[in-house]
């Protein structure tokens, strides 16, 4: 062949573009399918996160009404309600308990992971994923007594007890008692009014 073919041949070799956004759409693919993939990796991550957050939240709601009680009741309290809010087809991942001093508070941790796809390929196999769920124990509610501070924080005098009170009045204390209400609507009555008057007039009836 001489030369004058070949570099004909060259030059027209050069000119052609066909198959040339095949190639750079291979070349593009690839990146982008690792992306893609990696980005769904990401997502299972944080939603195995999500619903191990919810977990330790619920466990460590039901835990800490137990605060003050012995510390295996706490646990196996906190260990129920693990298993119940996590997938039940697999081993419950590591977790922790802890108890603040003098039962103050409840603190729940947990670590798993999970194994990658396209991640794997960048040398990340798995994703750690870790949660923490802390309450503080509720403080008791006091009812101020007679004497004690109220909600104000002022101080309720104490009554002393009235042995009156507690008993029902005689025949002769109600009979005072109407004599004196009688009296007090007679005096009403010299001065006018006239509703008084026919409240006089029905205790008269009743006399």
């Amino acid at each position: 062949m001489s030369r004058a073919i070949v570099a004909d041949k060259i030059k027209t070799f050069r000119r052609d573009d066909r198959g040339a956004t095949a190639i750079l759409f291979a070349l593009i693919f690839v990146p982008v399918l690792c992306m893609a993939l990696t980005a769904i990796d990401y997502g299972r991550a944080y939603y195995a996160r999500n619903k191990l957050q919810a977990a330790a939240d619920s466990a460590v709601s039901a835990g800490v009404k137990l605060l003050g009680m012995p510390h295996e009741a706490v646990g196996e309290t906190v260990l129920a309600f693990l298993k119940a809010n996590t997938r039940q087809d697999r081993k419950l991942p590591p977790y922790e308990v802890v108890i603040a001093p003098n039962d103050t508070a409840l603190t729940v941790r947990i670590k798993d992971s999970i194994a990658t796809t396209a991640a794997g390929i960048v040398g990340i196999p798995q994703l750690a994923i870790a949660v923490e769920s802390t309450a503080a124990r509720p403080a008791p509610v006091l009812v101020p007594d007679r004497g004690e501070a109220g909600p104000t924080g002022d101080a309720q005098p104490a009554l002393p007890p009235n042995p009156a009170l507690d008993r029902a009045p005689t025949p002769e204390e109600m009979r005072n008692a109407e004599a004196a209400v009688r009296d007090v609507l007679e005096d009403l009555e010299r001065n006018g009014g006239g509703d008084v008057r026919d409240l006089l007039r029905a205790l008269r009836q009743q006399r």
